[in-house]
């Protein structure tokens, strides 16, 4: 029975192996292939059962030869021939039609049969050319199977009417079986066209949506953007002005290094914006982020950036304490510009969520040849909303870029690095670790400490 069903399939499916699920005419191919089996399944009974009423050698030679050579457009789907395949099928049931026609008389209903094969012909064939030279033949039989009924250039063979009874409900259950067999494709080919017009309407209408909330994030961005700079380059105008108010007044010398540190940290967050803007802009245009690994002193890189932000925090009245380990390395070799921007981001959302009055804490270390540090703050956390944070344009503050998140995650997976984040009613904490490269002095070559 496998066997049977196997070789089954093989017949139906033969010449779709190259065609997509979707083509069309992997449809009509089945549909052919279909016809030819089901045509020669009908020619073995029914066939069978006209030879046996009319008793005539010449109705089952006729029979045979069309069996036959309902085998070739088989072969022509095979070899990937789809139009020979279903004009060839179109031309030998045209032939049989004719030839029993004009045997069998009146005793079979041949107009019925021409009107089906044109009707066929607008399933197996889309072009116009073709259909025209089918619907014209399929006329031309039927003038010629007229002009026979009248002269009677093929005597029609004799038989009774009790014959005759049989012979045309045989041509019925023929034509019926072949016109269920044939609507039944229509159906299902409609039903499957249908399904895929659904399905591209949805995924239009998706990407639809999808477009405009870009084109919303995108506005939004900008105009974010526009007001962060805006706010920033205020900052830095004001401690100009106090700066050069307390130059003329002749202030002490710290009172003027406050105001310079002041205002080196207005610089800074105005970088970080640009610099965040930047790299989202090259994300968005497709360019690569490329790496340079060079040898720094990390001790020096978290305690001067956590000097600036200091500033930026005592204006919410915010402290930042720093914990760096004592055992860390003098020097590690990965990309200090990406690390100073992973960790200017993470400080910038602490303080930006941190409450009044609190305080963000920073730790840094190395462990497992790998710099791990993390950023805690105490702020009312995410939340438990099912939103991917490290997504661009997520922010809980609407007037966030947000794309801090997203840069840290692009950066921290181009260092083959990880981060995790554990938020609750207490707090959150980000925690990175980037792996590092060997530090060489001179011929020799030193993994980094392990804490």
């Amino acid at each position: 029975m496998r066997r049977i069903k196997r070789w089954w399939n093989s017949m139906v499916f033969g010449g779709t192996r190259q065609l997509l699920a979707h083509d069309p005419q992997r449809r009509v191919t089945i549909g052919v292939n279909l016809m030819s089996l089901s045509i020669g399944i009908l020619n073995v009974t029914i066939g069978t059962f006209v030879w046996l009423i009319t008793g005539k050698g010449n109705v089952l030679a006729a029979v045979s030869i069309e069996t036959v050579l309902l085998a070739m457009p088989l072969v022509l789907n095979r070899y990937r021939r789809y139009n020979e395949a279903g004009l060839s099928i179109y031309l030998i049931m045209s032939g049989a039609t004719f030839y029993f026609g004009c045997v069998l008389g009146n005793a079979v209903n041949s107009p019925l049969m021409i009107t089906y094969l044109i009707g066929v012909s607008l399933f197996m064939f889309s072009s116009l050319v073709y259909r025209i030279i089918c619907a014209s033949s399929s006329i031309i039989i039927l003038v010629l199977i007229e002009q026979n009924y009248k002269y009677g250039f093929i005597q029609p063979i004799a038989t009774s009417y009790d014959s005759q009874i049989m012979l045309r409900w045989a041509a019925y259950a023929a034509m019926i079986i072949l016109v269920i067999f044939t609507f039944s494709l229509f159906w299902k080919n409609n039903r499957i066209l249908l399904m895929q017009l659904e399905k591209q309407t949805e995924q239009v209408k998706e990407n639809l949506e999808k477009e405009t909330q870009e084109n919303r994030n995108k506005d939004r961005f900008i105009t974010n953007a526009s007001h962060e700079m805006k706010v920033s380059f205020h900052s830095i105008f004001s401690v100009i002005s106090v700066l050069v108010n307390d130059v003329q007044t002749a202030r002490s010398p710290e009172q003027l290094m406050k105001r310079i540190n002041d205002l080196k940290a207005a610089c800074k967050i105005s970088q970080s914006i640009v610099d965040n803007i930047l790299e989202f802009e090259k994300y968005e245009a497709g360019i690569p982020t490329t790496t340079r690994e060079n040898l720094f002193n990390p001790r020096l890189l978290f305690q001067n950036t956590v000097e600036i932000y200091k500033y930026v925090a005592m204006e919410s009245k915010i402290e930042i304490k720093t914990v760096i380990s004592k055992d860390i390395p003098e020097h590690i070799r990965t990309d200090d510009m990406k690390i100073r921007h992973i960790l200017t981001n993470l400080l910038h959302n602490a303080i930006k969520y941190a409450p009044d009055y609190s305080i963000v804490q920073v730790k840094c270390k190395v462990k497992d040849n790998a710099l791990v540090f993390s950023v805690h703050d105490k702020g009312e956390g995410i939340g438990n909303d099912d939103v991917d944070i490290f997504a661009p344009f997520v922010s809980k503050n609407p007037d966030g870029l947000g794309i801090g998140l997203f840069i840290v995650k692009e950066m921290i997976t181009v260092l083959n690095g990880k981060i995790d984040v554990i938020s609750d009613m207490e707090g959150t904490t980000f925690s990175v670790s980037i792996p590092l490269q060997p530090v060489r002095y001179g011929l020799s070559t030193v993994s980094p400490h392990h804490n």
